[in-house]
């Protein structure tokens, strides 16, 4: 019996970006109201937004599902990097730029190091463009970006794996 791909999340930090509950896209949107329901049933480990979030959560396009989770959320806290940390967070930001503007993505950056810094693995997130460079992502810091659905599809295969581990 092989695990899964990827590590545990049921025993990880798993962070959200506040784009991952938007309703634009109605599978990924399906996906994150699941993970929501499985989350408010003790099924799913805890739920860490960066404080970085908040801002974006208080939109008024925010569902209220989505306000009234992040009310309920664990926050990571505000930290000072340290030369190393700076310097990868220099280069995610150079990843996620690209040819564009650096100040389109300093809050981004921001999110990914904190998830990073706070021990996170997984950063679900729809996000088109942090998605394009998932793999530049995990190479820099570790991190790895998924899609609400493939974050649900992860979980499935662990909780497969799990039982047929406890059944052997």
């Amino acid at each position: 019996m092989v695990p899964p791909k990827y590590p545990d999340p049921y025993r990880l930090n798993n962070y959200f970006d506040a784009c991952a509950f938007n309703p634009g896209d109605h599978l990924e949107f399906s996906a994150s109201e699941k993970l929501f329901r499985l989350y408010e049933r003790d099924e799913l480990p805890i739920i860490l937004m960066s404080e970085s979030v908040k801002n974006e959560i208080a939109h008024k396009n925010t569902p209220s599902w989505v306000k009234s989770l992040a009310s309920r959320q664990l926050y990571s806290r505000n930290f000072s990097l340290t030369d190393d940390e700076l310097l990868i967070k220099e280069e995610i930001l150079r990843v996620l730029t690209g040819n564009g503007k650096r100040e389109k993505h300093e809050k981004d950056t921001e999110h990914i190091l904190r998830a990073k810094k706070e021990g996170g693995v997984y950063f679900i997130t729809v996000d088109k463009g942090i998605l394009r460079k998932a793999r530049d992502l995990r190479n820099i810091c570790g991190i790895l970006v998924l899609l609400p659905s493939e974050f649900l599809e992860l979980l499935d295969e662990w909780k497969i794996y799990t039982k047929q581990a406890e059944g052997s």
